[in-house]
């Protein structure tokens, strides 16, 4: 392959300018990561990352106090405070050089994940970082390899020290292969000008654009091993004499002209043939590169003087041939060693990576030829679909944001009070002894009372408390229902004997004497229907629908809708590409579904597509359920589903990824319990824990890379598409009652047919005059059934004093009559919350003692808890009592 079809270039690096007072980071050992070898066939169009290689870092020669100093870092096993803590053969080194080694602090903790690693990397590039486990092939130098690690040393020592010119200014590097143990590359960054008179001495240093050749002397210099030499490191020269000033002293070019039959081969001196490593034109390449980088980013200050230019490679950041930066030749003439550079630097990235002094800034090789284009315009509309176009108020807001959050004093409380159980009419005769009975079994609760005052002498002064009344709609603030999974309410019109009662309503309370009724304060159509109506509309978010919550589907009404987008490895660089569209008949029936297709490639380092919806503009309240489902036709893949709770673009993520079958429709549960935070590939440890009150978007995602190294099993590069009819928030199987309501026996009989009256109870009889309050109360009930939301309605005959404990007959069809205790029937309703058996069943209860026989238990023998699931199971769906009225409508 001919050189003018392969051009290297760096296609980023940071943008930050390193400071060149900061002297460079340095560490006693290093971490490496180990792959599977690279094939011997590797086309050399491509750059080889240099993810198998473990390497010695640097080696700076300066100019102090005109003295000429080596600075190295060296790579070793042992951590050591300072040179009386080094290992001997560092000491040896640093002894006979008189070197300056650099020491540094390291990070407490070991990196949990691959990608954790990475990010220590990049906060301390040439630190070591250490680790509790082997996390996918991380490994560190052994004991046994640190001898091999100081003999490599003594070559880049070698390397630096030799002068064959007196204006010459030499930084050195190597790079080892531990599998082999053989060193696969070593260079200089060469700053001196062509040697004019042709001499050469032992370490000759030919400055080509096309070629460069080094003869060693193994005498030249001290403790110098020859047999330690890279094999290859001494080519042949070429014809080629035309010269380029300030490149560094490897040459890539003489490994691609090399002819076909003896690509991986050179000849050495003896005439015999030995093969190269398979990575060591992409190790020279590297550092040529690497060289080139730190040329630009720290040019010698003499070299912007003179108007005598000869070119040099620089970055460029459009995909066009790379330009030139021009270097005065005078100048390269009258170089000293006082006009020293910064390194040539060699560091471990899972891609080529280099970092110049204290800055962990990038520099990504590729091949021109075998880098594809990236579409930078995508990029611009990816970040302007999902940000918006930029604008001076949406940076302050976002500094407010910050410095607010910054600054708040206000504890994080996410999640912390949910599954509380709200009782309204928590002061009633049944409501404060279904407080009493949640308290006891360790419920959280939280009651809704219009009366504060009295609330708190009878329920206790640490009662989580709010006041609210369910007649005004006004008054129930959603914060109320804040936290709340489930409800019992107790709330039923006031009914009172027509001459009076005591303060405590002794004479309505004991159930037995009947005094002739009326009603008491506001009517029966303002609480049990009206006051039904504002209760379910303010708390059905908190304790959600037994159906789910449609986000994306065709089939029902949505809450906000949501508004697709492609989000591809574009941001990174890549060109995979996707799109969301809408399909009017892929669905299972024939009808609409979504559609997130896609083409996935990995090519400039990318693999990864992904479809996400814009933010919603109020965040969605899943906090009544158990997780996502989505309904989609499987094609075999791996994918992910991403949920976020921020505003911010580039934040927290809380995924969970899910596999899919090829050809069939299926239903995907994903649990919020499942979902794990994650950034950028990374699990976030001291993520808060997910919040599903504050859904801002969500993102479906078919990617190369799972989460800390791991990769996807069934990725495949290519074409792909995933339909998908729904996405819905659903509540875990088996479902239990979310709303416990206590209605009355007898709300179906006033206007059913046939029924003989005179053997009714009173408001039975009375239900007109009582201005329908049975009527009002099926209302009621009936607003329940038809919420969705998954319920209870229990109706017990007439309420006594009595205590708990005797036999009960539950019923259904609103048929019985008879007593019950009040705190029978508390214990009832806290009883069928953890009963998927009551759920969405209507019954009434009575007890088996008569009217006529006050029921009474001995306190030093209580009888024992009722099992009431005994009695729910027998409890069928469906029956409430209307079946009689023939679907007669109630009048009112």
């Amino acid at each position: 392959m001919g050189s003018q079809n392969m051009r290297w270039r760096i296609v980023r690096v940071s943008h930050k300018e390193p400071s060149r007072d900061d002297p460079t980071t340095g560490t006693p050992r290093s971490v490496l990561y180990s792959k599977e070898p690279v094939l011997e066939n590797l086309r050399l169009c491509q750059i080889a990352p240099l993810e198998d290689l473990r390497h010695v870092k640097r080696v700076r020669k300066t100019m102090v106090e005109g003295k000429i100093e080596l600075s190295v870092i060296l790579c070793t096993v042992i951590d050591c405070e300072n040179r009386k803590d080094m290992p001997s053969g560092v000491l040896e080194i640093v002894s006979a050089n008189r070197l300056s080694p650099y020491l540094t602090n390291v990070p407490k903790f070991a990196a949990s994940s691959r990608e954790e690693w990475e990010e220590q990397c990049k906060l301390w590039p040439t630190s070591y970082h250490p680790q509790t486990q082997i996390i996918d092939g991380i490994t560190e130098f052994s004991e046994d390899d640190s001898q091999l690690i100081f003999n490599h040393m003594n070559i880049v020592i070698g390397l630096t020290k030799m002068r064959c010119l007196s204006n010459q200014v030499v930084n050195a590097a190597i790079i080892m292969d531990p599998a082999m143990k053989q060193i696969i590359a070593s260079g200089t960054d060469q700053t001196c000008s062509l040697l004019a008179d042709g001499k050469q001495s032992s370490w000759e240093l030919a400055h080509c654009g096309r070629q460069e050749e080094i003869s060693f002397e193994t005498n030249s210099a001290e403790g110098w091993n020859s047999d330690l030499l890279p094999e290859g490191s001494c080519s042949e020269s070429t014809e080629n004499t035309s010269s380029y000033n300030l490149v560094s002293c490897l040459n890539p070019w003489s490994w691609m002209e090399q002819k076909a039959h003896a690509q991986n081969s050179i000849m050495v001196d003896n005439g015999s043939t030995t093969m190269w490593h398979p990575l060591r034109h992409a190790t020279l390449v590297a550092i040529e590169n690497a060289a080139s980088r730190d040329r630009r980013l720290y040019p010698v200050e003499q070299m912007q003087t003179s108007s005598t230019r000869v070119p040099t490679k620089r970055q460029k950041t459009q995909n066009s041939d790379n330009e030139e930066e021009h270097i005065p030749e005078a100048v390269t003439n009258s170089l000293t060693p006082e006009a020293t550079r910064p390194y040539l630097c060699t560091g471990y990235d899972i891609y080529i990576a280099w970092e110049p002094c204290t800055i962990a800034s990038r520099g990504l090789i590729y091949s021109q030829a075998g880098r594809e284009s990236w579409d930078f315009s995508r990029f611009l509309k990816t970040l302007y679909f999902f940000n918006g176009p930029p604008s001076p108020s949406k940076f302050v807001d976002f500094l407010i944001a910050k410095l607010s959050s910054q600054t708040s004093g206000e504890p994080a409380n996410i999640m912390e009070n949910s599954g509380i159980v709200l009782v309204t009419g928590a002061t009633g005769g049944v409501g404060r002894r279904v407080v009493d009975v949640l308290r006891k079994k360790g419920y959280p609760v939280r009651v809704l009372v219009r009366n504060e005052e009295k609330a708190r002498k009878m329920l206790g002064p640490d009662i989580d408390m709010v006041i609210g009344d369910v007649t005004k709609e006004s008054t129930l603030n959603p914060g109320y229902f804040k936290g709340v999974r489930k409800v019992i309410n107790v709330i039923s019109v006031i009914v009172g004997p027509k001459e009076g009662d005591t303060p405590d309503r002794a004479k309505y309370s004991q159930g037995i004497k009947f005094f002739e009724p009326e009603i008491k304060g506001d009517s029966p159509e303002m609480v049990e229907y009206i006051g039904m109506k504002n209760l379910i509309n303010a708390l059905k978010n908190s304790v959600g629908n037994r159906d789910g919550k449609l986000l994306f589907g065709f089939e029902g009404p949505l809450p906000e809708k949501l508004v697709w987008g492609a989000l591809d490895d574009v941001v990174m660089g890549g060109v995979s590409e996707s799109t969301f569209q809408i399909n009017p008949t892929g669905n299972e029936y024939g009808g609409p579904v979504g559609l997130f297709k896609g083409v996935v490639s990995t090519a400039n380092n990318g693999g990864f597509t992904s479809i996400r919806t814009r933010n919603l503009s109020v965040p969605e309240d899943l906090s009544a359920y158990d997780g996502l489902q989505l309904r989609l036709k499987g094609d075999g893949r791996h994918y992910k589903l991403i949920v976020r709770t921020s505003a911010e673009w580039d934040t927290v993520g809380y995924t969970a990824s899910f596999d899919t079958v090829e050809g069939q429709w299926q239903t995907i549960s994903i649990p919020f319990s499942s979902l794990r935070p994650i950034f950028r590939a990374k699990t976030v440890l001291d993520a808060p824990p997910f919040d599903g009150s504050k859904i801002i978007s969500l993102q479906l995602m078919y990617s190369k890379f799972e989460y800390d190294g791991k990769l996807n099993p069934t990725f495949t590069e290519g074409a792909f598409e995933l339909p998908f009819s729904s996405i819905r928030a659903y509540i875990q199987e088996p479902i239990t009652p979310r709303f416990v309501h206590v209605g009355s026996a007898g709300v179906t009989r006033p206007d059913r047919p046939g029924l003989d009256l005179s053997k009714q109870p009173p408001a039975v009889r009375l239900n007109k005059e009582l201005d329908f309050i049975l009527t009002f109360k099926l209302k009621g009930e009936d607003l329940i059934r038809e919420s969705g939301i998954p319920y209870t309605i229990v109706r017990p005959c007439a309420l006594t004093e009595e205590p708990a404990g005797a036999d009960l007959i539950f019923d259904q069809g609103d048929n019985i009559t008879g007593k019950i205790s009040r705190e029978e029937v508390a214990r009832i309703c806290v009883a069928t919350l953890e009963s998927p058996y009551a759920l969405d069943k209507t019954f009434e209860v009575k007890s088996v003692v008569p009217f006529s026989e006050p029921y009474t238990v001995d306190p030093s023998n209580p009888p024992p808890e009722k099992d009431y699931d005994t009695y729910f199971k027998t409890l069928k769906d469906g029956i409430t009592g209307k079946e009689a009225l023939e679907e007669k409508p109630v009048p009112v």
